[in-house]
């Protein structure tokens, strides 16, 4: 089973994801911050990771920064979700994705499983 990691500081998102990823088989792991959420993804190794591109403490692009160093974590693909202005795109690498708020959770869905 695939694990995805959802690192989000909005649980009402978080749980949708969760709820909607776990019906098409994932097994799912939640951070409700960037720092909780790197060191979740450390530890389980996900084979992808969606997170949120601005939280307090750690933003999206601390996350990538820190992932990207692991050696552990660096080839996990991750799919930034955010509500920010096409600026926020342009810190995203080509090995990431992005998909803006408000989103279609069946292009996100079909986007992750192009990935893992």
């Amino acid at each position: 089973m695939k694990r995805i990691l959802v690192i989000d500081d909005d649980d009402d998102l978080r749980e949708s994801l969760r709820m909607v990823l776990q019906m098409e088989g994932f097994e799912v792991f939640e951070a409700a911050d960037g720092a909780h959420g790197v060191e979740l993804a450390q530890t389980i190794q996900p084979d992808l990771i969606t997170c949120d591109m601005k939280m307090p403490g750690y933003d999206g692009s601390q996350v990538m920064e820190i992932l990207s160093s692991s050696p552990e974590t660096a080839h996990v693909p991750i799919v930034f979700i955010s509500a920010g202005d096409n600026a926020v795109a342009d810190t995203v690498h080509t090995h990431y994705r992005f998909v803006q708020k408000p989103f279609d959770v069946l292009q996100l869905i079909s986007m992750i499983k192009q990935h893992v």
